[in-house]
């Protein structure tokens, strides 16, 4: 499923891991939007951003990824 497996939190910043973490949650993009401040295309964007960054191609391997990276703090 995940084609990087060996990303880690390191690669992503504070605000990126915030933004996976409300993901985690299960949070629309438009509930992002308004928890953050900005507008549901910036945070599509800003998820699309860390998708790649990851090697991830869907929003629910960046929850997966969300999850087991919790596992490992």
């Amino acid at each position: 499923m995940f084609t990087k497996q060996n990303h880690g939190q390191r690669e992503l910043s504070h605000p990126q891991l915030g933004l996976v973490q409300l993901v985690g949650e299960g949070r629309s993009n438009r509930e992002i939007a308004r928890i953050i401040g900005t507008t549901e295309q910036a945070v599509q964007d800003r998820l699309r951003e860390i998708q790649n960054k990851l090697g991830l191609s869907h929003r629910l391997e960046l929850m997966f990824w969300h999850i087991e990276n919790q596992k490992r703090r």
